[in-house]
């Protein structure tokens, strides 16, 4: 899989997100091909937020997929995919590793990498996705705007080899995204929610200015947060909800 995978590696740019999105519209990029950057100046995270990173000390990656066996409505399934190689590749170097919905990369209830999912269609056919993964791998010292993160040499006590960890993600990448080939579906379902962050346990959450406790009891196949506000199960979009702590 992938054997055909292109590597671009930028000292800067805007977003590799960015880089991957030109690229498909000059033509064709096999599918697999990567784009890894020292730093991104405007570096894209869930709901619109920026992803901050200190140059040449995180692992800057995007990746495309032409996941066109999926039904628009399961792409959720590529999400969980994506979320589990990220938590994969963390949990080779340190302990405590668990998936924030819908896709954040925690240690030890801290964060420590995202991921952000851009898919474009053809019709009512997916054609393309552009998964771009940020990973704290060597920054020590974060702002305040993110007090709550976290990196895998904070975690681990290890400095960490930009370029290997790039290589060694894109494997973990390749083998979960052959599962979802396959349709292991209820695999990668059941690996997904035994890494989910606080499963089960009261949490404070936020909706529509309204603050609430709930237990999260799972995501469905449609990629919903599903919490249970102690009458009834509430299921949530992203932008519906957020978590009042990190």
């Amino acid at each position: 899989m992938f054997s055909d995978a292109q590597w671009f590696f930028l000292n800067e740019t805007d977003s590799t997100n960015n880089v991957i999105q030109q690229k498909l519209a000059q033509g064709h990029l096999p599918e697999g091909s990567v784009v890894v950057a020292d730093y991104q100046s405007q570096g894209k995270g869930q709901r619109g937020s920026v992803w901050q990173s200190k140059p040449g000390e995180n692992l800057l990656f995007s990746m495309v997929l032409y996941p066109t066996f999926l039904k628009p409505d399961s792409l959720f399934r590529l999400s969980k995919a994506l979320a589990l190689a990220a938590a994969d590749f963390a949990s080779n170097h340190c302990n405590g590793v668990q998936i924030k919905w819908p896709n954040d990369i925690y240690i030890d209830g801290k964060k420590t990498g995202g991921i952000l999912l851009e898919n474009t269609f053809r019709g009512s056919d997916i054609h393309a996705s552009v998964a771009g993964l940020g990973i704290n791998l060597n920054q020590d010292h974060f702002d305040e705007l993110q007090s709550t993160a976290t990196s895998l040499k904070i975690a681990s006590g290890k400095q960490m080899n930009v370029r290997e960890c790039a290589a060694e993600l894109f494997t973990c990448l390749t083998h979960r995204y052959a599962q979802l080939r396959k349709g292991d579906f209820e695999i990668l379902d059941h690996e997904y929610h035994s890494k989910l962050y606080r499963l089960n346990m009261k949490t404070q959450f936020k909706s529509n200015n309204q603050i609430f406790s709930g237990t999260i009891k799972g995501v469905n196949e449609q990629g919903l947060l599903m919490i249970d506000n102690g009458s009834e199960i509430l299921n949530f979009e992203i932008k519906e909800v957020s978590f009042l702590n990190p």
